[in-house]
């Protein structure tokens, strides 16, 4: 009883990092007790996850999930395959004026769009460069980086029609006049040409893979641990570092920030990540008028190169927005339970800002000019 107890503790451990399902983790006959979460094999496999990654960040709209994923599976020889939210809606800040409210589209149309290299006729390189597309099964993406082993599968949700989305993005591409790349069998001009005039981008991307994979690796714990109802991320080349990829979490006022135990979690010896805090600021007990930030800085506790930048923003919106989100997650698939975690049902009192915030606003102003022309 002792073991099966403590199994069933590792297994729900797993899932809480990678999202897998309960039931699959159970059925493991091999469950390894020094690295419960395998790295990537080699660096070819580390890169080619971290740079996937790194895309999705740059998508910036609502998902279903914070990052796009609704879960992974990790297979012992380190290969991994990640499970796709279906749907994605344009946030509101950023969606055109023709579009209309509740605009929702396949989140695999974007993707072939941000994946996939290709060149314009000026010479610009678009998408990843090195990736290739090595096939289309049904439902299933699976891509590499041309000349290595890498391997990693995109799982479309049901529905998902991945060889139309291509079709449809080459059309674009012969209307434009750009080149796709993704079929070359070998590294090409524009890539090679890339690659030599930014150099310290190349090297950068480099530098922050181990943690670009680790985190994907990881990436439930975006959604399982966080409180966080949006999720915006990024990376910064530096010679000097490495260079940083920064996170920032959005949470609702009236919804607890929960920085400590996301940061334990993800630096827990076992299962996370070989990281430790370096700088951190906390304005948790700041005053409660203004929006709120604290912010993290992590870096490896050996040697490795890159840092890792969190950013937990305790923020108020206004109340038509507060009104909208629920609703809007709730439509591209976000479940029940993480709605009410966190996006409540009704907002409390300090998720917007009233009347009564603006005024007070106002008076802080008013008497901070106040102040300064009397100190002149």
């Amino acid at each position: 009883m002792v073991h099966g107890g403590r199994l069933a503790r590792r297994v729900r451990t797993r899932a809480l990092y990678t999202g897998e399902p309960y039931s699959d983790l159970k059925g493991r006959t091999v469950f390894d007790n020094v690295v419960p979460i395998p790295m990537a094999a080699t660096k070819d496999q580390e890169f080619l996850e971290s740079e996937v990654l790194r895309t999705f960040g740059g998508y910036g709209e609502w998902l279903a999930h914070p990052v796009g994923i609704a879960r992974l599976r990790l297979a012992s020889d380190g290969s991994l395959a990640v499970w796709l939210d279906s749907h994605a809606e344009m946030h509101p800040i950023r969606r055109p004026p023709e579009w209309l409210p509740g605009t929702i589209f396949p989140f695999s149309q974007t993707l072939v769009g941000m994946l996939l290299p290709r060149v314009r006729p000026d010479g610009e390189l678009s998408g990843i460069p090195r990736l290739r597309l090595v096939s289309v099964r049904g439902g299933d993406l699976i891509v590499s980086l041309v000349g290595t082993t890498s391997r990693m599968t995109l799982h479309g949700a049901p529905g998902t029609q991945w060889k139309a989305d291509i079709a449809e993005f080459h059309r674009t591409l012969d209307l434009s006049g750009e080149t796709p790349l993704w079929a070359s069998g070998s590294l090409t001009a524009a890539e090679r040409e890339f690659e030599r005039d930014v150099p310290g981008v190349t090297r950068s991307a480099h530098d922050l893979a181990w943690l670009g994979s680790g985190l994907l690796r990881r990436v439930a714990l975006f959604h399982t641990v966080n409180s966080a109802y949006r999720t915006r991320f990024w990376t910064n080349p530096d010679r000097k570092t490495g260079g940083e990829w920064i996170f920032e979490f959005a949470t609702r006022r009236d919804v607890p920030v929960e920085h400590d135990a996301f940061i334990a979690r993800l630096t827990d010896r076992q299962w996370g990540l070989p990281l430790a805090v370096r700088h951190h600021f906390c304005m948790c007990d700041h005053d409660a008028l203004w929006d709120r930030e604290c912010s993290y800085t992590l870096a490896h506790t050996g040697d490795e190169r890159g840092r890792l930048h969190l950013r937990f923003q305790h923020v108020r919106r206004d109340a038509d927005e507060n009104d909208h989100a629920r609703r809007d997650f709730a439509e591209i698939g976000s479940s029940e339970a993480w709605l009410d975690r966190v996006l409540p049902d009704p907002p409390g009192r300090e998720a917007s800002v009233t009347d009564d915030v603006r005024e007070r606003r106002k008076q802080y102003w008013q008497r901070a000019i106040e102040s300064r022309h009397r100190s002149r």
